[in-house]
């Protein structure tokens, strides 16, 4: 490890170890309490009335107790966070956070987690742009814990982390916010989003193949099943098979249930040319520009493989074949870091490829492929 990187992980403990430190804030309810008891107090001294004394001794007993069992409420407390290693951008997906309660024998009451939002690493984008959201737990048993779910939504694609929560408790009166920040460190990788391909999008892979007819849905809607099959018969339905399989006009005519068998049809191949660069004559590419290139690499490719095979091909890395939508994952993840870079020469690019590249590099390309460019307009993505 450099200096430089020790550098900045101590000061990184330091910033924690200061923002984690015990707070006690005031309510509005508490202000009022102290005041009144603090001039029952300067009543008491004045008019040497026992009484006083006497109510004086339980309000200050009174504030004394709400300090120490605030205090016992959130000792041996601990919370894990439980989230998954990938997200898509613009879809929510869920948090776990467990509280655990380490106490023998002492229930922690009314405490609430103070979330924090998902930081992009590198800046520029955050899960919840309003803050901090807060959980309520009524109740830890001794030794027990107690799971949180709540849906946390990354709008652009990057390493997102997250570095711990603040337990605050109120108990037992509400005359203090007593709070301690907890280590809950936890990471994320986002892929870009999968709704930028809309409308029609029309394929033609090479001379020899027929076009391929596409429906992109916005909300990343299952083709139908006639869509890869076609009917290769009609039998009566048997009562353990699933209701889906019924032919529903062959069971009008026939008054019964009725399933259709289906034959998969031949898939056909797309290649798929994808160009990280943009011409160095012109102005570098704005990071949202970036983004939207990798949302549109991404939505096509899903669209695409809904189809058939897909092949995608980059001048800076072997070749993917998708084949499914499992092998889909490892081309999302270069994509979470692919970055534009200057380019002054020319491409020489397959010309039954579909290409998709920045407005910009659009002069570095060789003959007439076809093109899918980055739409300047938010969700309208490919403009052919």
């Amino acid at each position: 490890m450099s200096f430089k990187d020790r550098l900045s992980s101590f000061w990184r403990i330091v910033r924690w170890s200061f923002e984690a430190r015990p707070k006690l804030t005031f309510t509005r309810e508490g202000q009022l309490f102290s005041l009144t008891t603090l001039g029952l107090g300067v009543a008491a001294t004045n008019s040497g009335n026992n009484l006083l004394y006497l109510i004086l001794g339980m309000m200050l007993s009174l504030i004394l107790s709400s300090g120490v069992l605030s205090s016992l409420n959130l000792h041996r407390l601990r919370v894990s966070r439980r989230a998954p290693r990938f997200a898509t951008a613009g879809e929510p997906f869920e948090v776990t956070l467990t509280l655990q309660n380490l106490k023998r024998s002492w229930p922690s009451m009314g405490v609430r987690v103070q979330e924090p939002s998902w930081e992009r690493a590198g800046g520029g984008g955050v899960s919840d742009p309003e803050g901090i959201r807060e959980i309520y737990c009524f109740k830890i048993d001794p030794r027990g814990e107690e799971p949180i779910v709540y849906e946390a939504l990354c709008a652009r694609r990057g390493h997102y982390r997250i570095s711990g929560a603040r337990v605050v408790t109120g108990f037992p009166f509400g005359l203090f916010q007593k709070s301690v920040g907890l280590n809950a460190r936890a990471t994320i990788k986002v892929y870009p989003r999968l709704d930028r391909a809309s409308g029609e999008l029309t394929v033609l892979n090479s001379p020899a193949q027929a076009g391929v007819m596409l429906t992109a849905h916005s909300g990343g809607g299952v083709p139908s099943t006639q869509a890869h099959e076609e009917l290769a018969g009609l039998r009566k339905l048997e009562p353990s098979e699933p209701l889906k399989l019924i032919h529903w006009r062959a069971s009008a005519k026939r008054g019964e249930l009725i399933k259709a068998q289906y034959h998969a049809l031949d898939q056909a191949q797309v290649t798929l040319w994808v160009s990280p660069h943009y011409s160095a004559e012109q102005d570098p590419p704005s990071v949202w520009e970036a983004d939207e290139w990798a949302n549109l690499i991404a939505s096509v490719c899903a669209t695409l493989l809904k189809t058939g095979e897909v092949r995608v091909l980059l001048p800076t890395h072997d070749p993917w074949v998708l084949r499914s939508p499992e092998l889909l994952s490892g081309l999302l993840e270069w994509l979470i870091d692919a970055q534009l870079t200057p380019q002054a020469e020319r491409l020489h690019l397959p010309s039954d490829a579909i290409v998709i590249t920045h407005p910009s590099g659009r002069s570095l390309l060789e003959g007439q492929p076809k093109v899918l460019l980055l739409s300047p307009l938010e969700g309208g993505a490919i403009d052919a």
